[in-house]
């Protein structure tokens, strides 16, 4: 069992307990504010959270002598910046102290011999007992809990206006949102330092387990999980919009006009989930498919008919072959204003899939990784969605919260913890092809080199494909051997 002393209480520390030592490390473990009590403990691992200027109390010196005198399992002194105490969120320009840790003195083996930390105690060089140089409560809490995005979001309320009588969000004119209103990639301070495609928190659990005499084995795993934007590539609209497809193809795409003539006498739509995307996910334990199911068409939401028999077949087959846990909500695309409540639209969605699931639905994805805190996945939380897989950014490569395993989202504006577990990817195909430019070749090396870093750590390789992209057709033609490759072990 670990002991914590720690003076002070906090929603904000006791999350960030729960989800070390019970979710990640799967430990027993108290807290105690009675410093004598806890001196006199003989739990095995015992670890004190307070701040350095304790170390000015006698009281406090003498205990930390008997405490070494006893030699426990594993006893380590953890500097606390204050940080999780606070129960405001700072305005958007803080940012936590960083800096490289040598750890290679740690007590076990480690896949790394440095570590890339946030609030940096420069005290603790001075502490001449087992000790962190750093608050790594807080280093977690503040990647995991998306701190600075809650920064972002209350930044760009500042420039809300009102325009034909609704609210819409103006653009900051030094840290814009995207066209969608999403929080760019480029804005975060992980992707200042250089951070983002290094898995910092999965590093800093690990390190601190290390100190603490405490080796847990992991099993790393792969993720293959796809979404569904489109279920078929020429069939599923009306016979107009077919049409002006087709004349379209004629005028700038004459390379589909063999698919689209072969679908139209008999062959199995390219863009069939059951085709291609169904039979690659049965390859992986931990695979998941989302289904868009919009039943308004617009540029962007762009799923087929929701009465299109392909389509339920897609749905009934993914259930029959994955499992209708395996099967998740893709929710539509909504405008993001002061006002929407996609609450209803997405209602009716799951109402949907629920109907050819047969069971409830716990997963879910965002289109477009529409992701906004804590709106989004206040929503998803409303409609009882248990699981979310949009932890991750649609404009670049790495790590959102800081690591590859999942965990439970904390409501930073409520200050509650939430039982919606958040599982993050860190690659997608989209974002390779679209947003970086990249080749199938380098999309390969770089899925490799985060998978590579992920496993070294027991963690999960999660990566979004879609149907369109294993197709093998224009314009997607030859990444299929990019999700094939990343589906490896």
């Amino acid at each position: 069992m670990v002991l914590l002393f720690n003076d002070q209480k906090s929603r904000r520390l006791d999350y960030i307990l729960d989800e070390v030592f019970v979710l990640r490390g799967q430990l027993s473990f108290e807290t105690t504010d009675n410093w004598d009590d806890f001196v006199r403990s003989k739990a095995a691992i015992k670890l004190v959270y307070a701040k350095t200027e304790c170390f000015n109390q006698e009281s406090f010196l003498q205990g930390m002598r008997t405490l070494q005198t006893q030699k426990p399992l594993g006893f380590l002194f953890i500097p606390n910046g204050g940080f999780l105490f606070e129960t405001n969120t700072r305005e958007w320009g803080w940012t936590p102290s960083d800096g490289i840790i040598s750890v290679t003195a740690s007590k076990h083996a480690l896949p790394f011999d440095s570590l890339e930390g946030l609030f940096i105690s420069e005290n603790t060089q001075e502490i001449g007992v087992d000790h962190l140089s750093f608050d790594v409560f807080a280093h977690i809490f503040w990647c995991i809990s998306r701190y600075e995005e809650y920064q972002w979001a209350t930044l760009q309320s500042l420039h809300n206006g009102k325009q034909g009588g609704g609210a819409v969000l103006k653009k900051s004119r030094t840290f814009p949102p995207d066209q969608h209103a999403r929080f760019q990639a480029k804005y975060s301070h992980l992707s200042t330092l250089g951070w983002l495609d290094i898995p910092i928190v999965d590093k800093a659990i690990a390190f601190l387990f290390s100190q603490m005499g405490v080796n847990i084995p992991r099993k790393p795993s792969t993720s293959a999980t796809a979404d569904i934007d489109m279920a078929l590539r020429f069939g599923g609209r009306s016979f107009a919009r077919y049409c002006a497809s087709t004349l379209q193809d004629l005028m700038t795409r004459p390379m589909l006009i063999t698919d689209r003539l072969s679908v139209l006498f008999g062959k199995i739509d390219p863009y069939h989930p059951l085709k291609y995307t169904i039979p690659l996910l049965a390859e992986s334990n931990n695979s998941k498919v989302f289904f868009l199911l919009s039943n308004k068409r617009t540029q962007i939401n762009k799923q087929i008919s929701l009465d299109n028999k392909h389509l339920a077949s897609s749905i009934l087959g993914a259930v029959k072959v994955l499992g209708a846990n395996a099967t998740g909500l893709h929710p539509s695309y909504q405008v993001p204003t002061e006002h929407s409540n996609p609450d209803e639209v997405w209602g009716k969605e799951l109402d949907y899939l629920t109907r050819y699931t047969g069971k409830k639905v716990l997963h879910a994805r965002l289109h477009y990784i529409n992701l906004h805190f804590p709106s989004s996945y206040r929503k998803l939380n409303q409609l009882g969605i248990e699981h979310d897989w949009s932890m991750g950014y649609p404009d670049a490569v790495g790590f959102r919260a800081g690591t590859s395993f999942p965990f439970s989202w904390y409501d930073l504006v409520a200050e509650k913890s939430t039982k919606m577990l958040v599982h993050p990817f860190c690659i997608m195909d989209v974002t390779c092809k679209l947003y970086l430019r990249l080749s199938p070749h380098e999309s390969i090396a770089l899925g490799e080199k985060l998978k590579t870093s992920i496993h070294a750590l027991g963690g999960d390789f999660c990566f979004i494909f879609h149907n369109e992209s294993v197709a093998d057709c224009f314009p997607w033609k030859g990444w299929g051997s990019v999700i094939n490759k990343w589906l490896e072990p």
